[in-house]
């Protein structure tokens, strides 16, 4: 007796799979893939040091590189 493609248990196992995955949100895309969830991690990083960044680091101007890079002179 052959298998009709009813009770097949390949197309049974598609077609729950492809009913299961109707409307997924975007979150529920982000939790399932851990790629991209570390990707998204590590964007956000990234960009929020981007950020934050230039808060912690000195104004160029005020070094004056012309007088840090002179010889060392009498004055």
């Amino acid at each position: 007796m052959a298998a009709t493609d009813d009770t097949d248990p390949a197309t049974l196992f598609a077609e729950a799979r492809l009913s299961e995955r109707k409307n997924p949100s975007v979150l529920s895309l982000l939790l399932g893939n851990r790629g991209v969830l570390w990707g998204s991690i590590l964007l956000g990083l990234m960009v929020l040091i981007a950020i934050i960044g230039p808060q912690f680091t000195a104004d160029p101007i005020a070094l004056n590189p012309m007088n840090r890079l002179k010889p060392p002179s009498a004055e």
